[in-house]
């Protein structure tokens, strides 16, 4: 029996859950206060998560952290440290790093 996967890669399933009406994004106070000092919203960041690429991956004890990178509607790019609890439809961003958006 060959077993397919709904999804080629994680950051594939990330993408979707985002993308999904359900999804919960919780932002650490520390995220949150980095957003607010650059300008950035909560939307910003649902932005990222359902076009963003995973660049990187490491197990922390039993959770993995997935760090992402994509860019927002203002064309700033971010790059997040997330876990993601898919049975609850939960992303938690635990860190964030912006760059300023381009210029024309």
């Amino acid at each position: 029996m060959i077993r397919r996967l709904s999804h080629r890669s994680e950051g594939g399933k990330i993408r979707d859950l985002a993308r999904g009406k359900w999804v919960a994004v919780l932002l650490t106070s520390e995220v949150e206060d980095a957003l607010v000092s650059k300008g950035a919203l909560r939307s910003d960041v649902l932005t990222v998560l359902r076009n963003s690429s995973v660049i990187g991956s490491e197990l922390r004890g039993q959770q993995w952290r997935r760090t992402v990178r994509g860019c927002d509607a203002d064309g700033r790019a971010l790059t997040l440290v997330i876990t993601v609890a898919y049975p609850q439809h939960r992303i938690v961003v635990l860190e964030v790093d912006m760059e300023p958006a381009n210029e024309p």
